[in-house]
Formats: structure tokens, C-alpha cells, sequence
């Protein structure tokens, strides 16, 4: 855009100096919705879960055993330990957690619907010192068959 040339604006036309002024009013405002939806986007791309399945044969004494693990990872570097909540409700992994920092406030909601045949004695997490949430949970390798009936 030429801001040399006289603009527009509600038809009266604008000098440059005018313009000048009305562009250092507006701008800081579209700066600040710009990084307020890339900071609702990264939210969002932080909200999603990736979820793994993998086999484990160690148990840690020398012996082999075959067990399933199913492992959630989520992107929890802008909370600290004590805002984060994890707790086990029926058949559902409840995360919760809570920032606030400034005038922002930041706020993480998330049910896991646990899989069946889940050993619910074996469900840990481990946050990293990178602030990379992992919970895992064991699958059950026992599962009875279940008769035609």
C-alpha cells in the first residue's frame, strides 16, 4: 500500500501523517489477536494425546515377560508438578491441571477412557524434566476367552 498518496477513510481523505497515527493506534492490537491465536492454536496442538502400544519383555530381574502397554503422551512444559492431576475414577484416567501466570490462565481438562482387560495395579506416569507427560497402563495378557454362546 502507498501511504504516500492520500487514503480513504470514511470518505474524507487521510494525509499521510494521519494515516501514520491511525495505523500506530491499530497495529499493537492486530499484534496482539495474532499472537493470542497462535497461542489458542498451540493450546489446542498441545491438547492432543499420542498414544502408543508397545511390548515389554524385561522385568527387571533377568527374567522375560511379555507384557502390553498402552502410553499417553501429552505437552505439559507450562505447568509445573504440583498444577498437574492425574486420578483413576471407574473405568476412566481423569488429567487435570491449572496455570496461571500474569493475566493468563491456562487450563487443561482431559478424560482417557482406559481400554477393557487393563491391570488397573500397574498405571503410572513420569513427567520429564522437558515437561513431556507420559502414563502408561499394563494390559492384561491373561484374558480368559469368551465362550460362544
Amino acid at each position: 500500500m502507498n501511504v504516500g498518496m492520500a487514503t480513504q477513510k470514511k470518505g474524507k481523505s487521510m494525509t499521510k501523517k494521519e494515516f501514520v497515527a491511525f495505523r500506530a493506534q491499530y497495529e499493537p492490537r492486530v499484534k496482539k489477536l495474532e499472537h493470542d491465536v497462535f497461542e489458542w492454536l498451540r493450546s489446542l496442538d498441545k491438547d492432543r494425546e499420542i498414544v502408543k502400544v508397545k511390548s515389554e519383555h524385561n522385568n527387571g530381574n533377568g527374567n522375560t515377560e511379555k507384557k502390553m502397554v498402552m502410553s499417553w503422551q501429552y505437552d505439559m512444559k507450562e505447568f509445573s508438578f504440583e498444577e498437574i492431576t492425574l486420578y483413576h475414577e471407574g473405568s476412566s484416567l481423569h488429567l487435570r491441571a491449572y496455570h496461571k501466570s500474569g493475566g493468563k490462565s491456562i487450563k487443561v481438562k482431559n478424560e482417557i477412557v482406559l481400554p477393557e482387560h487393563v491391570d488397573e495395579s500397574k498405571i503410572s506416569s513420569k513427567l520429564s524434566s522437558s515437561g513431556i507427560l507420559t502414563i502408561s497402563v499394563a494390559l492384561k495378557t491373561d484374558i480368559p476367552e469368551e465362550k460362544n454362546r
